[in-house]
């Protein structure tokens, strides 16, 4: 409103007062008034960078070249069980999408990576990734996030058996031969 209250006072000249309610798209006479009143207040300030390359499964590469290590996700390294599949629905959910990366208190982490929330849309990415059950909840000193999100997100997959990481050797066993 204040937005639209700054340029309704610079298009209707000097006056000290208007009723802002009471202004009309006539009284403003702006033929592209449609584009200057779309901001409607503090909208996410964070820019968006395309997904380039998916590196493991809590690591990425922006635009840029700008590599990015998800906050509050820990997925397995090359090698590891869940390695393969972590990577997999990371590259699922981000590769070559416009992502929006959503910073916490530290910036950078020992090895240069940015440090980040990431979103596609709505979608909190680091979120899916627990809940899915594909990679594990990790804090380190220091991170100011609000933590309960993010456990219950691995809790829901632990006590669902989902995912790779949770998923109970007797479900596994019983998967694999249903398939033979």
């Amino acid at each position: 409103m204040l937005f639209v209250g700054f340029v309704a006072g610079v298009m209707l000249g000097p006056q000290l007062s208007f009723d802002l309610d009471q202004v009309t798209l006539q009284d403003l006479n702006i033929k592209d008034l449609p584009k200057l009143i779309q901001w409607e207040g503090k909208k996410d300030q964070t820019p968006k960078k395309v997904v380039t390359k998916v590196i493991d499964g809590d690591s990425i590469l922006v635009e840029g070249g700008q590599e990015v290590r998800l906050l509050a996700v820990d997925a397995d390294e090359e090698g590891q069980p869940c390695y393969e599949e972590a990577k997999q629905r990371l590259t699922e959910l981000v590769m070559g999408k416009k992502v929006t990366l959503e910073k916490d208190s530290r910036n950078k982490d020992q090895y240069g990576r940015l440090l980040r929330f990431v979103k596609v849309g709505e979608m909190n990415v680091n979120k899916v990734l627990l809940k899915e059950g594909v990679a594990a909840a990790r804090f380190y000193p220091g991170d100011e996030i609000e933590k309960t999100p993010y456990v219950e997100a691995e809790q829901f997959a632990q006590e669902n058996n989902i995912g790779c990481k949770w998923r109970s050797v007797d479900n596994a066993t019983s998967t694999e031969e249903s398939n033979e």
